[in-house]
């Protein structure tokens, strides 16, 4: 019933359809559609097992990861079973996520997608199913239960997004301690070709300045010979 929605590292104003039927190595499927028009389809994380063979009925728990689309459902440890209708997931038109480019090379692993969920009140306590909000509620034993299970689910919430932003900050902070040793050993190497070049230049200017004075001083002794000829027959 507590089931939770991570879509931090969702596209914003995106439905996400969560089909009913597994594919032939029993992952659960999800199709959305971007910006552009294009339709793509991801796959969970995990296997699952059809609860009535051919009745397309899946019975699912856990946490389910949707990596492809940036999606991750946590359906606790109660059982939420996907009949012939598909579930349905839309962002929100002001989703708050950030692409950072954290290499030099069109990969996509070069591009980190940092989000943070919703952390309020509200996008805490929500049911999945029904979209009603919880209310805390102690007066029968089952009331009482039914909200500890679900601040417990806000706590996990709140430390998860917690514990996903500093696994991001220890990547940003390796991404920039990786570009800024790139940065100095293309330095390096530049000034080593440059230094190269300087000195080969060096060496030809020295070499034509020591043949240019060898000639000079050649072509002096060889003008100065005609006059040591005439001094003697004087």
């Amino acid at each position: 019933k507590y089931a939770r929605i991570d879509v931090s590292n969702a596209s914003a104003a995106t439905t996400f359809t969560v089909e009913s039927s597994l594919d032939t190595v029993g992952r659960l499927k999800m199709t959305w559609t971007d910006s552009t028009g294009v339709t793509h389809l991801a796959y969970s994380d995990i296997t699952f097992t059809a609860v009535a063979s051919g009745a397309g009925v899946v019975s699912i728990s856990g946490r389910v990861n949707f990596a492809d689309a940036g999606l991750i459902i946590d359906y606790g440890d109660k059982k939420i079973t996907l009949g012939s209708a598909a579930g349905t997931i839309r962002t929100a038109n002001n989703l708050t996520r950030a692409d950072f480019k954290i290499g030099a090379n069109t990969y996509v692993e070069d591009v980190l997608s940092c989000g943070v969920g919703d952390m309020s009140s509200t996008g805490l306590n929500r049911d999945m199913a029904s979209g009603e909000k919880f209310t805390i509620d102690i007066a029968t034993a089952n009331a009482a239960n039914e909200t500890l299970e679900a601040l417990d689910y806000a706590i996990e919430a709140v430390t998860s997004q917690r514990s996903t932003l500093g696994v991001m900050q220890n990547r940003l902070d390796y991404a920039v301690s990786s570009l800024s040793a790139t940065e100095e050993n293309l330095t390096a190497a530049e000034s080593r070709i440059r230094d190269v070049d300087m000195a080969d230049q060096m060496v030809s200017y020295t070499k034509d300045s020591i043949l240019n004075q060898a000639a000079m001083a050649m072509l002096a002794q060889a003008n100065q010979q005609p006059q040591q000829i005439l001094s003697l027959l004087q």
